[in-house]
């Protein structure tokens, strides 16, 4: 009997499949796309070896003319009214559908976002022949810090519509501090000032120990290279002929690296020197300069160690010269402004997808979040400049007696009473027990997710009803910016409203406490009428009363003709029936 003799190899360790992390910069002039391989970052490069792709679409308008569609990040995410004021789309039709902007054509009527994909799939095409790798299906991409949750859910529309899955929307300034923090080894506190093609943004970055925490953002995301270019165009008289603006760009470019440019159109030169440009720019660069010191102001860091200049339109000298010339901190413009986001990008994506880094990304909420309470107020959930992720819940209760509805109203805002601030949208809490008005126990919670976008839960905890919603914000990012700038000019007058409001609240509080209260004693009926009939005459004063310590003086005087006979119970009733702020009915 023969014997078998087996083999036994020793066992292989399972190879561990390294997912390519690949990173796009979807810029307002230009693209970036960088990934790493081997640990090492890389940027896209077509055959030519360019590795900045213009974000230009060819399309002929619905009069037959041929043209370059340029910018088109500026419309993203943006209402019809917002889009047909653009600047520098004057030469394109903007049609209205159902509210929506869409850009017409001669074949077709498009979406921002659908455009903003078509330049997406043409990074696929270029990354499809590319020797390095041949599939560009999922990415980080970088968006301006002070975009809109509607303006990063079109981004994230026009990736799905290119098949691209997205799998993080990151800041563009954190995506460039994370690239050139690591790169360079710094630790600190920087600011970010990010001037690019269409948008600005200013972050404020602590980076400790491979931690990267964002303490204060700003922006406008209508600030940028093309209006550099609109200044001069204007300046040549030019400001309504579009064709000029190529002109005026290459006035810009040329005046990086000489005193004087000179430019053609149309057989005719112009001739533009550094200091003229200066004059025409400075305006510009003023309205940044203000945003970056309110910004380090918010940011409440005991130093700052530099500014870090990002975007393609900060190699104008002249940003550094007024950099300097209103700041006493390190400029630092060692790195490529153009490339360094998407490789901040590409290292956001090597840690999602491989976990092999052990870096700590913490951005923050650009706008506050929150409800409206009595009165109109806007009570805040979550501030503005809050790490996110967060997730914050605040106790609420009822103002009416057997209250059976409850309209949860949410704002985005910076000003002290909700007609002033941004509605979201809306949940209605609906079959709530009768009881007295205090008794529910409304737990009202607010999700943030890394993406900034919002989910908001309210839950009745005695019965446990529960209502969600999440929400994507139509607010644009040029009216966030609007938003902080009449919250800073109301200041004053805003939080006087408020505590008058609150104060007329708590009046009527205890007037209805008085009512209740009244109806459960035992007392002779003159004494009863002579009371409900101070009560009457009480709230009938509110009416007609126009000063905060006017409602305070009949509140306590309320207050002191109850105490000698109901004192106690009055305080016990106050207790239990007056927790937390009130909601509103339905």
């Amino acid at each position: 009997m023969s014997q078998k003799i087996y083999q036994i190899d020793e066992p292989d360790y399972k190879k561990v499949i390294v997912k390519t992390a690949i990173g796009i910069d979807l810029g307002t002039t230009n693209s970036v796309v960088a990934y790493v391989k081997d640990n090492k970052i890389k940027l896209l490069a077509d055959k030519d070896h360019n590795t900045l792709f213009p974000s230009v679409i060819d399309i002929v308008t619905t009069k037959g003319k041929e043209i370059k569609l340029k910018s088109v990040k500026r419309l993203m995410g943006k209402t019809f009214e917002q889009a047909k004021e653009s600047p520098v789309h004057k030469n394109i039709e903007i049609i209205n559908e159902s509210g929506r902007a869409k850009i017409a054509t001669i074949r077709q009527n498009y979406t921002p976002e659908e455009i903003s994909s078509m330049i997406l799939k043409k990074l696929k095409e270029i990354y499809r022949y590319s020797e390095e790798i041949k599939e560009l299906d999922q990415a980080v991409i970088t968006v301006p810090a002070f975009f809109s949750d509607n303006e990063r859910q079109a981004t994230q529309i026009a990736a799905q519509l290119a098949g691209i899955k997205c799998l993080r929307l990151i800041n563009e300034p954190t995506a460039a501090l994370l690239a050139y923090g690591l790169e360079s080894e710094k630790k600190g506190n920087f600011a970010v000032y990010d001037l690019g093609g269409g948008t600005f943004d200013v972050s404020v970055l602590k980076l400790v120990e491979g931690v990267f925490q964002v303490k204060a953002t700003n922006g406008d995301v209508q600030l940028g290279g093309d209006d550099f270019d609109l200044a001069i165009a204007k300046h040549f008289g030019f400001e309504n002929d579009y064709d000029f603006l190529d002109v005026a760009k290459d006035l810009k470019h040329k005046l990086t690296l000489q005193s004087k440019a000179i430019s053609e159109y149309n057989g005719e030169k112009y001739e533009l020197t550094n200091n003229q440009f200066y004059k025409l720019a400075l305006p510009l660069l003023e309205k940044t300069t203000a945003i970056l010191e309110k910004t380090i102001a918010e940011a409440d860091l005991d130093e700052l160690d530099g500014i870090v200049l990002v975007g393609g339109s900060t190699k104008m000298p002249i940003v550094t010269k007024v950099l300097e010339s209103n700041f006493n901190y390190k400029i630092f413009n060692d790195v490529n402004p153009e490339t360094i986001v998407a490789k901040g990008a590409a290292i956001q994506a090597d840690k999602l997808l491989n976990k092999n880094s052990d870096i700590l990304l913490v951005d923050v909420n650009p706008i506050s979040l929150g409800i409206e309470t009595m009165g109109g107020i806007f009570e805040r959930i979550i501030d503005r400049n809050t790490p996110i992720p967060t997730a914050k819940g605040q106790n609420f209760t009822t103002f009416k007696d057997n209250q059976v509805n409850l309209a949860v109203n949410i704002y985005q805002g910076e000003r002290e009473l909700v007609k002033d601030c941004h509605l979201l949208g809306k949940i209605v809490l609906s079959g709530i027990p009768p009881m007295p008005a205090g008794m529910p126990k409304i737990k009202i919670s607010f999700i943030l997710d890394e993406n900034s976008m919002l989910q908001v839960k309210a839950v009745e905890e005695n019965t446990g009803i529960e209502q969600s919603v999440t929400l994507k914000s139509s607010i644009s990012a040029e009216d966030s910016l609007a938003i902080l700038k009449d919250s800073i000019m109301n200041a004053r007058n805003d939080v006087s409203e408020k505590e008058f409001i609150k104060s007329k609240v708590e009046l009527e509080q205890v007037i209805q406490a008085s009512r209740n209260l009244l109806n459960t004693q035992e007392l002779p009926k003159a004494e009863q009428d002579k009371m409900l009939k101070y009560v009457n005459e009480v709230e009938e004063k509110t009416k007609t009363i126009t000063l905060k310590d006017d409602l305070d003086d009949l509140r306590f005087a309320l207050e002191d003709f109850f105490k000698d006979i109901v004192k106690e119970n009055m305080n016990a009733l106050l207790e239990t029936s007056i927790v937390g702020k009130q909601l509103d009915d339905v």
